[in-house]
C-alpha cells in the first residue's frame, strides 16, 4: 500500500514539468491530441488514484493491526488469539507475494508479426516485488527477534525440569512454515529473472523482419538502434533485480527462532 502511494507520487512528480504549459479548462471537450490523453487528463487521473489510495491507507491504519507488537508487550501467556491471528497474518502474506509475483511472468521483450512488443509492466513489478520484499524482510526480523527469546525460554525450563509434556506453541511452526515459504518464493523469482535475462540475451533484433515496406533502410535501423537501447536497459535493470533478490535470499537464511 505504502509503495503503492510513494509510486503515484514519483509519477505525478514526473508530470509537473507538463504544468508549464497552457492548461486546458476542465470542462474542455478536447480530451486528446492523435489519440494520446493530454497530459493534463494524466495528472488528473494519477490524482485520482493517489487520493483513492491515500483513503485507504487510511483506513488500513484505523484496523490497528498489532498482532507481533501485542505479544511482544504481553508474552505467551493468555495470547492464544493473537498468536492465530499471527499465524494467519504469516499465510495470507505469503499468499499475497505469490500473487505479486504472478504479475512478474511474461517475456519483457516479444516478436509478433515481425514487430518487437515491449512490457514494461514485467519490469514494474519485478522492482514492486523487491521492494515489497524488502519490508518484509524488515518486519520479519523484527518478527523472529520477538519468538526467538520466547522459544530459548520455553526449551530452558523444559531442560530444566527434564518434561518432556511442555508443548510449543504452534506460532513456531508457522513462522518457521513461513519463512521456508518465503525463501522458496525468491528463489523461484530469481531463477525466473536468470530465464527473463537469458532471453534478453539471446534476443536477435537483426533477424527481424519489418513487414511494412514504406519504412526506409534508413527508418530501421534507426528503430533497431532504439531496440536494442531499450533491451541493454531492461538487460541491467535485470542483472540489479536480480543482485538485490539474492541478497534479500540470504537475509532469509538468518531468520532462525
Amino acid at each position: 500500500m505504502w509503495l503503492r502511494i510513494r509510486t503515484l507520487t514519483l509519477r505525478l512528480i514526473s508530470g509537473l514539468p507538463s504544468l508549464s504549459h497552457a492548461v486546458e479548462p476542465k470542462n474542455s471537450e478536447k480530451t486528446s491530441e492523435n489519440g494520446v490523453s493530454s497530459w493534463i487528463d494524466i495528472l488528473r487521473l494519477l490524482l485520482q488514484q493517489l487520493e483513492v489510495a491515500v483513503e485507504r491507507g487510511k483506513r488500513f491504519i484505523e484496523k490497528e493491526i498489532y498482532d507481533v507488537y501485542e505479544l511482544d508487550n504481553s508474552g505467551l501467556e493468555g495470547t492464544v488469539d493473537i498468536q492465530e491471528r499471527i499465524e494467519n497474518s504469516l499465510a495470507s502474506l505469503l499468499e499475497l507475494l505469490k500473487g505479486v509475483f504472478s504479475t512478474c511472468k511474461g517475456q519483457l521483450l516479444e516478436v509478433k508479426d515481425g514487430n518487437v512488443k515491449t512490457q514494461p509492466a514485467v519490469l514494474e513489478n519485478l522492482v514492486f516485488f523487491v521492494e515489497t520484499i524488502s519490508i518484509v524482510l524488515w518486519v520479519s526480523s523484527y518478527c523472529e527477534s520477538v519468538l526467538r527469546p520466547y522459544k530459548l525460554n520455553i526449551q530452558k525450563k523444559k531442560k530444566k525440569k527434564k518434561e518432556t509434556s511442555i508443548t510449543m506453541p504452534p506460532v513456531f511452526t508457522s513462522f518457521q512454515d513461513y519463512v521456508t515459504g518465503l525463501r522458496t518464493l525468491i528463489s523461484n523469482v530469481v531463477d525466473h529473472i536468470k530465464g527473463l535475462e537469458t532471453h534478453l540475451i539471446a534476443f536477435k533484433l537483426e533477424e527481424l523482419t519489418l513487414e511494412d515496406t514504406s519504412i526506409s533502410p534508413e527508418e530501421t535501423k534507426i528503430s533497431k538502434t532504439v531496440q536494442g537501447k531499450v533491451q541493454s536497459s531492461y538487460l541491467h535493470s535485470l542483472l540489479e533485480i536480480g543482485e538485490l533478490l539474492r541478497k534479500r535470499l540470504e537475509t532469509t537464511k538468518k531468520l532462525k527462532i
